[in-house]
């Protein structure tokens, strides 16, 4: 006969619904119920904290993205179940700015061209917080963006704050808020990302103001707090600098230079050199 305390455990454990079905699925015998009390009274109280979560808050448990469940074999056995509300938890650290909530998913495709980028972020997410990130350029239609917000997506579902964000919208945001005193928030919202994707970069109108007041400075800060910076661009790195070099004042050359190797420091440079999968 079970103890007070042991009886309260199995009380308490029985009012959860998931535990109740288990126990009268399996037809457990008191002396079951007894051996794995703890189990069933550990799993109870774990559920009470997803069902109070359901994806909506901070995951509370040990092993994120699930939660303990039951299964007999010859005896209770606790495993993992993966949480059903784990893809709501990505958005959460996950900002798309200047760029649809609601974008193309799907399965990535890897072979052919794409093989040398999946083999650089599968060494990148080894260590997603300390690696350098990567500059993706390529032709138009290649899946750059595509790629690059899927990877977002998996570091999310990381918990790692990421901030994916479409370079043109945001340079024309930048110059549109000059004279309001608005931009300094965006610009630190770059700055202080786990990660900043820079998508489309070299696909704006050029500005001055915009390379040497907002873009070098978030690439400086990123640089020296070593915080990991992707880009995706149809120019390559060389390209780049002069797209950058090309607005109207003297100093443009040296300014873009600069602008580049942060890049360079910042990012391993990979062309995708693959079919158009628009046409």
């Amino acid at each position: 006969m079970m103890n007070k305390a042991l009886l309260e455990f199995k009380n308490d454990a029985l009012q959860d619904e998931y535990v109740a079905k288990f126990v009268s699925d399996n037809k457990l015998s008191d002396e079951e119920i007894e051996e794995a009390v703890f189990d069933l009274y550990n799993v109870s109280e774990a559920l009470k904290v997803c069902k109070a979560c359901k994806g909506k808050g901070e995951c509370r448990l040990e092993a994120f993205d699930t939660h303990p469940g039951l299964v007999y074999a010859n005896g209770v056995k606790v495993v993992d179940v993966p949480c059903e509300y784990k893809d709501l938890i990505s958005p959460r650290y996950l900002e798309l700015l200047y760029f649809p909530g609601e974008y193309v998913d799907g399965d990535l495709k890897v072979a052919g061209a794409r093989s040398e980028v999946y083999k650089a972020l599968k060494a990148y997410n080894k260590n997603p917080l300390k690696n350098q990130g990567i500059y993706l350029h390529g032709t138009f239609g290649t899946g750059k963006t595509f790629i690059l917000l899927k990877e977002a997506k998996e570091l999310a579902k990381k918990r790692i704050n990421v901030v994916f964000v479409y370079y043109p919208d945001f340079c024309r945001a930048i110059k549109m808020n000059i004279t309001t005193g608005n931009n300094e928030a965006i610009i630190n919202k770059c700055k202080q990302a786990d990660v900043l994707m820079f998508d489309d970069i070299g696909g704006e109108g050029n500005s001055s103001f915009v390379r040497d007041e907002v873009l070098g400075p978030i690439l400086q800060y990123r640089m020296f707090a070593y915080k990991p910076t992707f880009m995706s661009s149809n120019y390559s790195i060389s390209e780049l600098e002069q797209h950058l070099a090309e607005a109207k004042d003297s100093s443009n050359l040296v300014n873009a230079s600069r602008v580049v190797e942060r890049i360079k420091m910042l990012m391993t440079e990979i062309e995708l050199d693959d079919v158009n999968y628009r046409k």
